[in-house]
């Protein structure tokens, strides 16, 4: 399986750690076991047996790209112990305490990123159901991302679950691309229906129920809650690092080479805002593209890609024009090339670190 590079901005984005701690006590079954999941997470077990509430995302995902490739796709059915763990923090107290099912469908949509920074949920309304989409607004491994999405996916309906009984039996949860072994395990998991339609991971609620009220409905503790998600969001939302991590997730899903207007289009900014907005980060659109391709370059050098083949996947003119790219990332260039493929060696006795 192919490692997706990741950002270095996500290094200063907070995340919640206990599902990293979790999962590891689910799978980390012997001491080298744990030490491959934790390998390259910059996470030590004596950190995350120390009481932190928080790591970064940087963390949370290289651990989940670690589980991925050591557990297999299906860790997230392998652990539902840890989705329907009461780990939700503020979210599961807001989401609990909303007047009705239609408010505690918006909480989450709302502040869902909050405990899963890597989130982007929306919520979608037709004459028949509302539908809370899960996506990633960061750039990763497509396994790693489906997974992810479905965590949240489950997480949520058990939150749902609790509110709705024996008319959870209502709700929808599709899991596209998914085997019948693994729609047959959940479908054991959950109350409600597993669908396999293509496209989105999403739960779907009838409009019939949108209007339920929550039987924990209270209204101090849900503008209590709301209010340390907000200051949580605010936190995470008007990072700079946030900014460059959407940015670099563009960059990543984009099927030719972005200019600058293109990204703050994409962003619904003006490229002047843009151009504002990271320079209080201190940085600039063209650092950020550089440094996107100078990781995705030594990515695929790594894994043994021929020259032509990283050029055309970043959308360089020609091999000539990746040759001088390296020139300045990683000299000398001629260390780089044995024949027709790249040789990952003389990167490392360069000295080169990823971004």
């Amino acid at each position: 399986m192919r490692i997706h590079p990741l950002s270095s901005a996500i290094e200063a984005i907070p995340a919640p750690a206990i599902y990293v701690r979790l999962l590891l006590d689910t799978f980390g079954q012997s001491a080298e076991r744990r030490a491959a999941l934790l390998h390259g997470t910059r996470l030590t077990e004596r950190v995350l047996n120390g009481g932190t509430a928080e790591t970064s995302l940087f963390s949370m995902l290289a651990f989940a790209q670690n589980l991925s490739v050591l557990v297999g796709d299906t860790w997230p059915i392998d652990a539902v112990h840890v989705w329907r763990a009461q780990a939700q923090g503020a979210l599961e107290v807001a989401v609990r305490s909303a007047a009705t099912i239609d408010g505690s469908l918006s909480t989450l949509e709302a502040f869902g990123h909050v405990r899963g920074p890597y989130l982007k949920m929306s919520l979608k309304r037709s004459r028949s159901a509302a539908r809370l989409v899960f996506g990633c607004k960061v750039a990763m491994e497509p396994d790693t991302a489906k997974a992810l999405r479905e965590t949240a996916a489950l997480s949520s309906i058990f939150m749902l679950e609790a509110l709705l009984g024996t008319r959870s039996t209502h709700l929808s949860l599709n899991l596209p691309g998914r085997t019948k072994d693994y729609i047959a395990r959940v479908s054991t998991t959950i109350r409600g229906r597993v669908l396999q339609t293509p496209g989105e991971v999403f739960i779907a609620v009838p409009r019939a129920l949108l209007s339920l009220p929550s039987p924990y409905a209270d209204k101090g503790l849900e503008r209590a809650a709301q209010r340390e998600l907000q200051r949580a969001a605010r936190q995470a939302d008007g990072s700079g690092d946030m900014l460059v991590v959407q940015i670099d997730s563009l960059l990543a899903g984009a099927d030719r080479r972005l200019l600058e207007e293109d990204v703050a289009r994409m962003l619904g900014l003006s490229r002047r805002t843009l151009v504002r907005r990271l320079s209080r980060a201190g940085t600039s659109y063209r650092l950020i593209l550089d440094n996107h391709l100078k990781r995705h370059a030594l990515a695929m050098i790594g894994q043994g890609h021929r020259r032509s083949e990283v050029a055309a996947a970043l959308f360089y003119s020609d091999p000539t024009s990746l040759s001088r790219a390296l020139r300045r990332w990683v000299p000398p260039i001629r260390a780089l090339f044995t024949g027709p493929r790249l040789r990952a060696s003389a990167i490392e006795r360069s000295g080169s670190r990823l971004p």
